[in-house]
């Protein structure tokens, strides 16, 4: 299973979610929209989430995401982040990511990054 935290709702993320479906299509997906119904569910067991996915667009979502860091530790962290935004990667690492991809991309080797990661850590679904 995979968690997505997707906040905002553009055309990238439509794009985001076709290639997550490409990629994995058997994967089970939760999305959560807004911060509170995701900290709700990281309190919630987590034995069966594969790979948590952030979508984070500024500054301040990224250091909601360092305030919570104790209920994603654990978990296998992929992030989205603005490319026009450099400083960011920096205190991004602290939440030590598995892959970091940019806003910007066009997902395409984020697809093939999550469907290595679902294959070499197993579906738990």
């Amino acid at each position: 299973m995979m968690i997505l935290y997707l906040p905002r709702q553009e055309k990238k993320v439509e794009d985001l979610l076709r290639r997550i479906e490409e990629a994995i299509p058997e994967e089970t997906v939760e999305i959560f929209v807004d911060l509170n119904g995701l900290v709700r569910r990281l309190r919630r067991p987590r034995t069966e989430v594969s790979i948590v996915l952030l979508d984070i667009a500024g500054r301040e979502e990224l250091m909601k995401m360092i305030s919570i860091a104790d209920l994603i530790e654990e978990l296998r962290l992929v992030l989205v982040l603005p490319e026009d935004q450099p400083d960011m990667l920096e205190k991004a690492h602290v939440l030590h990511p598995r892959f970091i991809v940019a806003t910007e991309d066009d997902f395409q080797r984020l697809g093939g990054i999550l469907k290595n990661m679902v294959e070499r850590y197993g579906r738990t679904d």
